[in-house]
Formats: C-alpha cells, sequence, structure tokens
C-alpha cells in the first residue's frame, strides 16, 4: 500500500509515542491514503447532508470525526465482506 522509498543506514531506535502523536498519525495517515479517500468523501457529505459548508468547517470537521467514524463505516456488517483487509488495518 505505501512503497518503501529510500534505503536504511546504520541502527535504529525506538521511541514510543504519545497518545496524543499517536491520534495524529493516524490521523494523517488516514486523510493522505489514496485508498481512504472515497471514505472521506462519504464522511463530508453525510456530515454536511447537502448544507453550504465552508471548506475551514468541512476541514474541522473531517479532522475531528473522521478518525472515529471510519473505523465503525469499515466493521459494519454490511460492507465489512467487501473491505479490503489492507482498508480494515488501517480502520
Amino acid at each position: 500500500m505505501f512503497p518503501q522509498q529510500g534505503k536504511p543506514t546504520g541502527g535504529s531506535t525506538t521511541e514510543p509515542l504519545t497518545t496524543l502523536e499517536k491520534t495524529q498519525a493516524h490521523r494523517y495517515v488516514l486523510l493522505n491514503c489514496v485508498a481512504v479517500k472515497p471514505f472521506n468523501k462519504q464522511h463530508i457529505k453525510r456530515s454536511t447532508r447537502g448544507r453550504r459548508v465552508s471548506i475551514t468547517e468541512v476541514e474541522k470537521r473531517v479532522s475531528k470525526e473522521f478518525p472515529d467514524w471510519f473505523p465503525k463505516r469499515i466493521m459494519n456488517p454490511d460492507i465489512a465482506e467487501t473491505i479490503s483487509d489492507d482498508i480494515k488495518f488501517l480502520a
């Protein structure tokens, strides 16, 4: 899903992430993954419900609500069988 770029050099260290950092990283991946974009569009349609909403308001809602909405949508029994394992993993 994400192509490897570059080559590792030297050793590695592991640094634990705070809860906030994990949330921010997860949100970043969800909002920048091409495979998730159709779900992001669904979320925007649902959250605006046909009303004219400013771009700033849409971005705020997506940032705040999408990471919680996405796993619920993916694990919905009505569509769970049609969702790829990669998408389920992201959820």
